[in-house]
């Protein structure tokens, strides 16, 4: 028997160079993947970051915006309901005015009819001897047509002081103010300002 030594193989320098290579390899593709996945997940918390700010101002948008509606709304409402409460009275002061001179030209125009309201006063004041009408001036045109048409012992004239007074009636037993326009104030149905 002889003596013998065993001597291992040196290293192949091409394989220890491939495989460092591919060591290398592996790990930049590790980085690379690695890489991307951060890129991947920044991108989604990019989007998501994104997405939430956009719904939180959204919501404080249209929040502002619905205040700002109803504010608008309610502005808009008042008004309407000022220019319609302008334009009732406006209404009703234009039908009081032109009621006022229908009926001062129909009673200036036919003095019958005042005639008729006179003759009435007259019949509650029956038991005076004397009666003394006092007319207002706007029918100082139509007095010499309603004298003739009085009883003995009912003196007219026309009182400058009368305002909104019609006619005056005093006698012995009392006496008697005529307005039309307290007369349909007082009565309900006829009342302008409270069908208004």
């Amino acid at each position: 028997m002889f003596k013998a030594k065993l001597i291992p193989a040196g290293l192949c320098h091409d394989l220890s160079v491939s495989a460092l290579k591919e060591t290398i390899k592996l790990g930049r593709k590790t980085i690379a993947d690695e890489r991307v996945r951060s890129r991947q997940k920044a991108a989604r918390y990019s989007r998501y970051i994104r997405q939430r700010g956009f719904n939180r101002g959204y919501q404080e948008g249209l929040s502002l915006a619905r205040s700002e509606c109803v504010d608008i709304i309610k502005g808009l409402r008042s008004c309407y309901e000022e220019a319609l409460s302008t334009a009732s009275n406006d209404t009703l002061a234009l039908a009081t005015s032109i009621a006022e001179k229908i009926i001062d030209t129909a009673l200036t125009t036919r003095p019958e009819a005042l005639m008729a309201w006179i003759s009435e006063g007259l019949s509650l004041l029956k038991g005076s001897r004397e009666i003394h009408i006092a007319l207002n001036k706007r029918y100082l045109n139509i007095i010499k047509e309603i004298s003739p048409l009085l009883a003995p012992g009912v003196s007219i004239r026309v009182d400058r002081d009368l305002a909104d007074t019609d006619f005056i009636l005093e006698g012995s037993r009392g006496g008697i103010e005529f307005s039309w326009r307290s007369t349909i104030k007082s009565t309900p149905e006829l009342n302008l300002e409270k069908a208004a």
